[in-house]
């Protein structure tokens, strides 16, 4: 190891560089809700429905039956609600979730965001686990459902879906 004696002050300029191609990803609880919906878009059952309030039964009966058709998925959607003691226009609150699982036998995990907190967390019941249970990703009042792995058509693996599968696991366990 060498020494030196300075008579006068040493100054470093450290500057920091990012890659120019990118790089680096950013953590889900610094991704806007608004990014995860465009940028996710693929991997999410989008419903559109203006008139009612039936997000969450749609996203569930695609989620039960991926080959519905929007008609049929809202028709089935209906059925869902009105099973659920909701009205078409009643919306879907956290704690009415056990009432779906109930219905339909399946672990139904919303992913929200806390009012204080940035980052991403599981709201699920006491229901116990099921073989192929259901994500909803919630963004200002409106459910989407996420497409997991095993729903997913391409041969592709879904980011989302395994960050969500992750986040799952260890709620889960």
């Amino acid at each position: 190891m060498t020494s030196y004696r300075l008579r006068s002050r040493l100054e470093f300029v450290v500057q920091v560089l990012r890659n120019p191609r990118g790089g680096g990803k950013r953590k889900i609880n610094k991704t806007l809700d608004c990014e995860i919906l465009n940028k996710k878009r693929r991997h999410l059952y989008m419903v559109h429905n203006k008139n009612n309030q039936l997000c969450f039964a749609i996203c569930l009966a695609q989620h039960i039956n991926p080959d519905l058709t929007d008609k049929q998925a809202l028709e089935r959607g209906r059925e869902l609600q009105h099973l659920a003691g909701l009205t078409n226009y009643t919306p879907v609150a956290l704690s009415e979730v056990n009432k779906f699982e109930q219905i339909v036998k399946c672990k139904i995990v919303v992913f929200c965001r806390g009012y204080d907190d940035r980052a991403l967390s599981p709201f699920e019941t006491v229901f116990p686990k099921s073989r192929n249970p259901m994500f909803l990703f919630l963004f200002q009042n409106h459910y989407y459902g996420i497409i997991t792995d095993t729903e997913a058509t391409s041969t592709a693996r879904s980011t989302f879906a395994l960050v969500i599968a992750s986040l799952l696991r260890s709620c889960l366990q």
